[in-house]
Order: structure tokens, then C-alpha cells, then sequence
């Protein structure tokens, strides 16, 4: 996989219901999404360099944005907030902060940290079969982005040097398209709600 553009979705540790200033963006997180926080963020700081994020971009709302600290903390990958990621976002949206991301900064590993629903429909648009379903690897299953889940995405090849490449790339170099990727790994510290 030392080749091949790896992106990871995480959908932000399990929230309070409700904040105390009323608005859905000022939810914090529950114990327990602090500790889903802690198992990503200490599983990514285990991987090797090869497939390790190069970076993680976030969204600023604060449930999120916590989830990302503790993530970043542990792991020791730069952190970014972008509002192209928060609540009101489409998958649309994160593709182009996408693009431009990885075409200015060249990097072939990538965290996002955002919400549902734009998450789920980017692994679903990005990982999309013929058929319709959601191309996986060998034992994976994939039904919904759950609170404090990450998916590993996978692309084709990469290129030892990306050669001045624009945002409207669509990066058919690294196979990042639509339908061109993989869903590689559903990772989270429990599987329970």
C-alpha cells in the first residue's frame, strides 16, 4: 500500500444529545466519544509511515474538531479545520477540499474528520460497484458510518512524484474517482450502538 492514495473518513466520537447553548454545533462529547477518539487516534499512531496519514483535516464543529484534537494528539499528524467539512457540507463539497488538498500539498494519505450523512455518501460514491454496493476487501462489511468509526479507503497506484497536478485533476494517476476506490478497513472500539 506504500503506493496507493489512502484516505480515512472518521465520523466524529458519540455526542451529547444536546448543547447547552442550544446549538447543534456546540455539542461536546460523550465519555464515550472521547474514548472512541483515543482508540483511533493510538491505532493511527501505530501504523508504519507507509500508511499512516499525512495529515488530518477536520471539521471546526466542536465535536468533531474535539474528536480530531485527541486523534491529532495521540498521533502526532498535523491537524487542519476546514468549514468545507462541517455539518453543512455535502459530499461535494469535501471532494473539492479534496482535490485541492492533495493536488497543493501533494500527499497520498489523508484523514477527514467530519458528520454524517457527507460521510457515508462518500464511501458510498467512492467505493460505489457496478452493482450498486460498496466495494470492500475480503472480509470487510460496511452498512453505515457509525459514531467514532473510521473506513480506509484505497486507490490505485500513485505515482512517485505527482507532476504539478490541479484541483479539477481528478487524480486518475492515483485512481482517486469516483468508483475507483476500495473500502480497505471499518475500524472502531466497539461495534455495540
Amino acid at each position: 500500500m506504500a503506493d496507493s492514495l489512502l484516505l480515512t473518513l472518521i465520523r466524529h466520537g458519540k455526542a451529547e444529545k444536546d448543547s447547552l447553548s442550544g446549538e447543534d454545533e456546540d455539542r461536546q462529547l460523550k465519555p464515550k466519544g472521547v474514548k472512541q477518539a483515543h482508540f483511533l487516534g493510538t491505532l493511527l499512531a501505530a501504523l508504519p509511515s507507509e500508511r499512516a496519514p499525512q495529515v488530518i483535516l477536520s471539521s471546526p464543529v466542536s465535536r468533531a474538531a474535539e474528536t480530531a484534537r485527541i486523534i491529532a494528539q495521540l498521533s502526532r499528524i498535523p491537524l487542519e479545520f476546514h468549514p468545507q467539512l462541517s455539518t453543512s457540507a455535502n459530499h461535494h463539497d469535501v471532494m473539492e477540499l479534496l482535490l485541492t488538498h492533495l493536488a497543493s500539498a501533494r500527499l497520498h494519505r489523508v484523514a477527514l474528520v467530519g458528520h454524517n450523512p457527507t460521510l457515508e455518501e462518500l464511501v458510498c460514491m467512492l467505493c460505489k460497484e457496478s452493482s450498486g454496493g460498496v466495494r470492500t476487501a475480503q472480509s470487510v462489511r460496511f452498512d453505515s458510518m457509525h459514531t467514532g468509526m473510521a473506513a480506509v479507503i484505497g486507490f490505485g497506484d500513485a505515482p512517485q512524484t505527482m507532476s504539478k497536478p490541479t484541483a479539477k485533476s481528478n487524480f486518475s494517476g492515483l485512481g482517486f474517482a469516483p468508483g475507483k476506490g476500495t473500502l480497505l478497513e471499518c475500524l472502531r472500539e466497539d461495534w455495540d450502538d
